[in-house]
């Protein structure tokens, strides 16, 4: 058997296992431009500012999360279940970054997941946060 057969047999059974494991649009090298959408999230202490996103399916998305001047001892953050985010957000000067791929359509609500763990403990207003994926 010679070289150059070997060589395009495995070429083509790479492209093949690609495909496989990369169906439709989910090909990294398929040329399409996955779009970006970034926000600037504020948390204060009885309200997310904005209080919600709508973004396309497939989209990546990027949200800068702050606390609101006077308000980063309150143990602000955001979580969303239906994306596996639970976020801490500790400082009113210093962003913190999270990314996540909006990868199923539907309406998913954030709230602050460790405001229990917060000076106000039980007492802490129930503030809500909506992702609306399209």
């Amino acid at each position: 058997m010679s070289k150059a057969f070997v060589i395009v047999a495995v070429v083509v059974i790479l492209v093949i296992a690609a495909f496989f494991f990369f169906p439709g649009d989910k090909i990294p090298f398929s040329g399409k431009k996955q779009a970006v959408h970034e926000f600037n999230i504020t948390i204060f202490h009885t309200h997310y500012e904005p209080n919600s996103i709508s973004v396309e399916q497939g989209s990546l998305v990027k949200l800068s999360l702050l606390a609101a001047p006077g308000t980063a001892s309150y143990m602000h953050g955001l979580a969303v279940d239906g994306y596996s985010i639970n976020a801490l957000v500790t400082s009113e000067t210093f962003p913190l970054e999270v990314s996540f791929v909006a990868d199923r359509k539907g309406s998913f609500s954030g709230y602050c997941g460790s405001c229990l763990n917060g000076p106000f403990g039980r007492d802490a207003p129930d503030k809500r946060f909506i992702i609306v994926v399209s």
